[in-house]
């Protein structure tokens, strides 16, 4: 296009639009980044992960270990995925195959939720995540479908891509029920008043003697 209609740019376009992607997978890299330790931080301070993603820098305050952690599995996914394209297309299908059931549970996990709560509201609370719901699953099994009738070295990614997801899966439950630190805890429980909340300190009241009045004079 660029070399028939904008006077043989076609080279400088790709190179523009190149860069354009890698800056647009820069930011999204740090943004799932940035999020994503803040994350596995909170669970591992609710002793939900391993501890050491609950750990923040002594100066810094931020959650340095598992930025450790997730800019390391991010690097082995990428020396992955940069060898060929299959490898490449199970890393995307994965992805999408966990976004997906991310998003959707996080939907139905809305309605759940607020299923029960006098403040309800069936927009906000049934109808928008319950139409969430709806569409994730239906991409979820468009994505699923179109893969494996693609056939193929497609097909075959597919497979690999949906196992990688049902062991993680099960990778997660395994560190739950095996946990010695979460025995006895339910999975959804009522959290304490005070849990995730600042302490505020009642004020202080102050005692203001009352005046006593002066007495009269005694009269001669």
């Amino acid at each position: 296009f660029g070399n028939r209609m904008l006077g043989h740019t076609g080279t400088t376009l790709a190179l523009i639009m190149a860069a354009t992607v890698l800056l647009a997978l820069f930011g999204t890299t740090l943004a799932c980044l940035n999020t994503g330790v803040r994350i596995t931080y909170v669970m591992g301070r609710d002793k939900e992960m391993p501890g050491i993603l609950g750990l923040l820098h002594g100066k810094y305050a931020t959650p340095h270990g598992g930025i450790w952690i997730l800019t390391g599995l991010s690097a082995i996914l990428g020396i992955y995925g940069v060898h060929n394209v299959d490898n490449l297309t199970q890393i995307t299908l994965a992805s999408n195959i966990g976004t997906f059931l991310v998003y959707g549970l996080t939907c139905f996990v809305t309605i759940i939720a607020f299923a029960s709560r006098h403040d309800r509201h069936f927009a906000k609370h049934f109808f928008v995540p319950g139409l969430g719901l709806l569409m994730n699953i239906a991409e979820l099994l468009g994505v699923v479908y179109l893969s494996i009738k693609a056939g193929g070295t497609t097909q075959t990614d597919t497979v690999k891509a949906i196992v990688v997801v049902i062991l993680w899966i099960v990778l997660g439950l395994v560190w739950v029920l095996g946990n010695p630190r979460m025995r006895g805890t339910k999975l959804f429980h009522q959290p304490p008043p005070s849990e995730g909340k600042l302490a505020i300190p009642k004020p202080v009241e102050t005692i203001v003697p009352e005046e006593v009045p002066a007495e009269a004079p005694a009269e001669a």
